[in-house]
């Protein structure tokens, strides 16, 4: 049986969060970009005992720290294996079919992921939340001095575009016009409200910005 306590290799590279949010995302094409597992299946899931060895990159586009945990082979117990900082990257040597949990700096599981037969990526982002555009008309963005970049990936069949609702009465401000398919990085400030329209012209969401790097997905 692996135990990968034995056999732990970490490379740590801090590299600053706007450099992931801007190159990594492009870099991504290509690579094995494991998908999320509901953390509710925490318990439900271990380990398998394999032999195939393969490098897990997990990278932190977060603004906070967060922490890489194994769910072991025996009862898909926890192992603590590394806390990672904001805007670092770690690669972490592992087995296929291993369960890997990602904890937030409160220790709420962010989700699992599973490895398969080829070396894979975990990018655990700031993901914006979106906010209903009946909203427009009655937010409007503030004048603050923290700047992010706000990354749009736009995963729809059509293209789409950005507008930022401005400081003095929210009105729209047409910014860019995104293909199918394509990502855009817009550098922005904390707490300005965005808007993105389908090629139709209409409201597909509205996004506040934080006080970290953000990314909206539109699907």
């Amino acid at each position: 049986m692996h135990k990968l306590i034995s056999c732990l290799l970490l490379t740590v590279l801090f590299v600053p969060a706007y450099a992931f949010a801007a190159d990594n995302a492009k870099k991504a094409k290509g690579e094995n970009i494991l998908p999320r597992i509901n953390p509710k299946k925490e318990g439900k899931v271990k380990s398998r005992d394999t032999d195939v060895a393969v490098k897990l990159t997990i990278r932190n586009r977060t603004g906070s720290a967060i922490s890489l945990h194994w769910l072991d082979e025996d009862a898909g117990d926890r192992v603590h294996y590394k806390d990672i900082d904001a805007g670092a990257e770690i690669v972490q040597e592992t087995w296929a079919d291993h369960y890997w949990v990602i904890l937030d700096k409160k220790e709420k599981p962010l989700g699992i992921y599973l490895t398969n037969d080829k070396d894979g990526v975990i990018a655990i982002e700031n993901i914006l939340p979106r906010i209903n555009p009946k909203k427009e008309g009655k937010v409007k963005s503030k004048d603050t001095d923290v700047s992010v970049l706000l990354t749009i990936r736009n995963q729809a069949k059509s293209p789409i575009s950005l507008h930022w609702l401005d400081e003095d009465a929210g009105d729209r401000v047409h910014y860019k016009d995104i293909k199918t398919g394509a990502e855009v990085d817009q550098e922005t400030w904390e707490d300005h409200y965005w808007i993105i329209l389908n090629n139709k012209g209409k409201a597909l969401g509205i996004y506040l910005t934080t006080d970290e790097d953000g990314v909206v997905v539109i699907k």
